[in-house]
């Protein structure tokens, strides 16, 4: 069963494809049945025509395909098209990530970690001790956001996480929502994420927050509140939470005035690529030596790799 992000995502994607074959549909949604994706060609060149990104051309390929497999295509000439193209592409996104090379867009937008932190800088110098109106609390809720995002790489956990001073069980209860609990007994915050695979509720992760984010969610935790609605950490200038489309919109904010688009993936990829410290000679060691024992570096490290004491 797929998540309702990814079913939402993937009506977006079928509508964009029906809006530039010229069908007058309104957006997030398209026409009837599956006969106007029988074309594949068609369809595929629409789909190679609106990015460079191989990562894009899948999201596409796997939204027609749900759409032909839920609707009961009978056209196996287009859905063996379409699966093929999916595997292809999914062998190269594949083969890209074993390189650990950067793609010509994360070239572009890339950013190191010391950077990122000048950027949060100039992120706390415009913040009032004192929020007075949306701006303030824009500018706030953009520090807070990239400062827990440098500490702790999330994807977009973000959009439904509320914030609790010393809550109750009760409080925490509801594990549609992630939570940052702020402990003023002993002076410590902490993340407590839910973790679901598609819409099956998985397991849930604690993870401790700096001292230096407890104190910056201390400091302004009235202000939150007072701006926020439901508790929420981040909300927009309706008080509503963010779903995860605006929350990217949001987070490139932060980075427009540098001419950087920068989301929360290519923040993960910064953070932990900054820990790491792979070079390309270091990265060519390991491809080789894997190579050599008849597996890839990715097994390698995962099962063959041991901490040495």
């Amino acid at each position: 069963m797929l998540a309702k992000t990814t079913i939402t995502t993937y009506n977006s994607c079928l509508s964009s494809i029906a809006r530039d074959l010229n069908y007058h549909c309104d957006i997030g949604f398209y026409p009837d049945g599956t006969v106007w994706l029988d074309d594949y060609e068609k369809i595929y060149a629409v789909i190679k025509a609106k990015s460079d990104s191989i990562h894009s051309h899948g999201t596409y390929l796997f939204a027609v395909r749900y759409l032909m497999e839920v609707r009961d295509s009978t056209n196996q000439e287009a859905l063996d098209f379409y699966k093929k193209k999916s595997q292809e592409i999914r062998f190269e996104i594949e083969k890209n990530y074993m390189t650990k090379k950067k793609t010509e867009k994360q070239n572009s937008n890339w950013m190191t970690m010391s950077e990122l932190k000048e950027v949060l800088n100039g992120l706390e110098l415009v913040i009032p001790k004192k929020i007075g109106n949306y701006n303030d609390y824009r500018n706030l809720i953009k520090f807070i956001t990239l400062k827990i995002h440098l500490f702790m790489p999330l994807r977009r956990d973000l959009t439904n996480c509320k914030i609790f001073k010393n809550p109750t069980e009760e409080q925490l209860s509801d594990k549609t929502f992630n939570y940052i609990v702020l402990d003023t007994t002993k002076e410590q915050c902490y993340y407590l994420g839910n973790v679901f695979k598609g819409s099956k509720y998985y397991s849930q992760l604690k993870n401790m927050l700096s001292d230096s984010i407890y104190k910056d969610l201390i400091f302004y935790f009235d202000d939150l509140i007072r701006y926020g609605k439901e508790n929420y950490l981040i909300t927009d200038r309706n008080n509503n939470s963010f779903d995860k489309t605006n929350f990217t919109y949001f987070l490139n904010s932060i980075f427009k005035p540098y001419k950087k688009l920068i989301s929360s993936t290519m923040l993960r990829n910064i953070v932990i690529s900054d820990l790491y410290k792979l070079d390309q000679a270091t990265q060519d060691k390991y491809t080789n030596l894997a190579k050599l024992c008849g597996h890839s570096a990715k097994t390698a490290f995962s099962y063959y790799t041991k901490v040495i004491d």
